[in-house]
């Protein structure tokens, strides 16, 4: 409790994150899952610390795609696959040299379908 008291301090004092929680709540294993997300998406907004460390850690996985935000750098389907294929997963149907391929819509949805990405971290139930 007190190491989640001070991490939560500093983040306010040095990021600007606010105290939407207490670190009694935030380090309780009864803690709500939209409250944690809630508080957490504070370090992903635009050029937060979470935001421009895993923007740098894409960076340094995928450095050839030159990837500039997680908006438009995304869009054609490219950036995704060459992540999953570094981080050792396949991409059905797609070969280096067919981008058509990639730059369907469709095909981004397959690879999320088949798991290759789209692991399951978190899941909601509704709590009346």
């Amino acid at each position: 409790l007190k190491t989640c008291r001070e991490a939560m301090q500093l983040a306010k004092q040095y990021f600007g994150i606010p105290l939407v929680l207490s670190p009694e709540n935030l380090s309780s294993p009864d803690l709500d899952e939209l409250s944690g997300m809630t508080y957490l998406s504070y370090f992903m907004k635009v050029d937060s610390p979470g935001y421009k460390a895993t923007l740098g850690w894409i960076r340094g996985q995928v450095p050839q795609q030159n990837v500039k935000n997680f908006q438009s750098c995304w869009n054609d389907g490219t950036t995704l696959t060459a992540l999953v294929k570094k981080l050792g997963g396949d991409v059905p149907k797609v070969n280096n040299n067919d981008h058509e391929a990639v730059i369907n819509a469709g095909q981004s949805k397959q690879v999320i379908g088949h798991g290759l990405i789209g692991t399951k971290v978190m899941s909601y139930k509704r709590r009346d």
